[in-house]
This record gives structure tokens, C-alpha cells and sequence, in this order.
């Protein structure tokens, strides 16, 4: 029988493991916009994966081989939600980043919720109420306030950074891939879904990582660089989702996902801290805006949440 002392720790110890998880995430916005001039995008989240692909094929092969009939049934659906997640998420956002501030897309990354439920609404496979329309239409604006840089006219001259599009792009893929993950019929095994998901994106990734080559957009290698490759083929792409999935295991889905709100936080401070990035009156505004309008979409019994890639 647990005591009431071990029952504390086991808790503090799963809440570490979800803020380390979106910490890493957050942190990986960072590294994207380090990346910038030393590795093209593309490049990127090609290579990205394919570390990520080599250190968990050991580890996830047996799961996705026992799965297979699995994925043979489900293939058209697996192979989108490959595509919007492992494929357009991750290359939009390293794109995204070599136009816009890591505190821009973090801002902007913290309407995944809202944009989540948006689409549901939009067809049909979730419903909303007011409250949660209500808190819908106060995260776009926060978005909407920090993609227009404080002034919203700008949105009239439609004089858009590239950059804060397609970090939206991005989170309307990511948005897709998690409302077909939650609306799945069948369950699989996390690291082999994991593998198989990755080799699928790759392909997606392959032809854009050859435009780069194409062009001679080429990695300059230095200590930096390999850092840089080594910090997103492992933290982002493996640690952080085992450590949410022990976190989501001992507390439960509704609680895990009030930890994604840290991540604007978190890319803020950072981007700060590591790219002296300044920081403007209305990205306070926008977190402010963005974190009330998720309280009130989030509805009181709640899926499991998905990860950030």
C-alpha cells in the first residue's frame, strides 16, 4: 500500500516530467531560430527525424511489426496524420522561424487549443458551447494581436510577416492532426505508432529537404551545428513524448493538459535569455489574452491531449 508520502512524490515527480516535456518543446522554437543561417529549413526537420528514426527503430520496430494489420487497415488515415504532424508541423515552424521571433510562434503556438477546437467545430466532429466560442474568439485575438505586431490595422493591409503565417499553417496542421488522432478507431502501441509516423513524415519531408539541395542550400558545420542537430533529433522528437506519456499515465489527461500553457511562457523567457529577442507590451497582452481564451474553451471533461512536435 502507498503511503501518502510516496503518492506526493510519484505526483511531483510526473508533474516534472510534463514541464520538462514543455520545456523541450519550447526550447526547440529556440534552436530553430539558432538554426538560421547555419542549416536550412528543410534540412532541418528532414535530419530532425532521421535521428530521431535511428534511436528509436531498436526500441519501436517489434511494436509497429505486432501492429501491423493495424496499419494496413488504417493506412490513408495514418499516412495524413503523418503528413500534417511529423511532415508539415515541424517544416513549417523551422520555416516559419527564419522570418519571425521564437517569442512570435510561441504566442502564436499557444492558440493550438483553440484552433483545435475551431476545426472540430468547423466539421462537425466537436461541439462547443458559448463559454467556449467565447474563449475561441479571445485567443484568435491574441494571436491575431501578435501577428499584426500590436496593430491590428496591419491586418486590413493584410502586411503580414511570412513568418507569423506560416507558424499558423503549422498550428492548423497540428490542429488536423490531433482532432484525427483523437477521433481514431484504433489503438496502437506509442513508439511503434511513434516509427511509423516518422517514416511516413519523412517521405513528405524528403522532396522539399531536396529543393534545399537543389539549390545548394547546404548545413554549415561547425560544433554549433552538430549541437543543434543532436538537441532536436533527441529532446523534442523522443524525450519529451515519454515524458508526457508518464506524466499523462500518473495524472491524468485534464491535468497534463494545463501544462501546455507554460509554453509561451517558456519560449518568451527563453528567446529572451539565449537570442536577446525583445519583448513588446502586446506579447504580454497576447499570453494574456491567448491563456484566458484556452481557460474557457477548455471544456470539463477533456480528451487526452496530443503533443507538440
Amino acid at each position: 500500500m502507498k503511503t501518502r508520502a510516496t503518492t506526493a512524490h510519484s505526483a511531483l515527480l510526473a508533474a516534472s516530467l510534463l514541464t520538462l516535456a514543455v520545456l523541450s518543446w519550447s526550447l526547440n522554437a529556440i534552436v530553430g531560430r539558432m538554426a538560421d543561417g547555419l542549416i536550412p529549413a528543410f534540412t532541418l526537420s528532414f535530419w530532425r527525424w532521421v535521428i530521431a528514426l535511428v534511436i528509436l527503430l531498436p526500441f519501436g520496430w517489434r511494436q509497429a511489426w505486432q501492429d501491423r494489420a493495424v496499419y494496413r487497415r488504417h493506412w490513408l488515415q495514418i499516412s495524413l496524420m503523418a503528413v500534417v504532424s511529423v511532415g508539415a508541423y515541424n517544416t513549417l515552424q523551422y520555416w516559419a522561424l527564419n522570418y519571425t521571433t521564437a517569442i512570435q510562434t510561441g504566442v502564436v503556438g499557444a492558440t493550438m487549443p483553440a484552433m483545435v477546437l475551431l476545426l472540430g467545430w468547423l466539421f462537425r466532429v466537436e461541439t462547443a458551447n458559448a463559454r467556449q466560442l467565447t474563449g475561441l474568439v479571445l485567443a484568435m485575438l491574441g494571436a491575431l494581436l501578435t501577428l499584426a505586431h500590436g496593430d491590428l490595422r496591419l491586418l486590413l493591409s493584410l502586411q503580414l510577416n511570412i513568418g507569423d503565417v506560416l507558424m499558423e499553417l503549422a498550428i492548423i496542421s497540428w490542429a488536423a492532426y490531433s482532432l484525427m488522432l483523437r477521433h481514431t478507431a484504433f489503438t496502437l502501441q506509442p513508439v511503434g505508432m511513434l516509427l511509423v509516423l516518422i517514416v511516413i513524415g519523412l517521405l513528405s519531408i524528403a522532396p522539399f529537404y531536396a529543393w534545399n539541395l537543389w539549390h545548394q542550400q547546404t548545413i554549415v558545420w561547425s560544433g554549433k551545428t552538430l549541437v543543434l542537430f543532436a538537441y532536436v533529433g533527441i529532446f523534442p522528437s523522443i524525450m519529451a513524448y515519454l515524458f508526457w506519456i508518464r506524466g499523462v499515465a500518473r495524472l491524468g489527461a485534464p491535468v497534463a493538459a494545463l501544462f501546455i500553457n507554460f509554453m509561451p511562457i517558456f519560449t518568451g523567457v527563453l528567446s529572451i535569455w539565449l537570442l536577446q529577442e525583445p519583448l513588446y507590451g502586446y506579447h504580454i497582452i497576447s499570453v494574456i489574452l491567448v491563456a484566458t481564451g484556452i481557460a474557457l474553451s477548455v471544456r470539463r471533461k477533456r480528451p487526452a491531449p496530443q503533443q507538440p512536435a
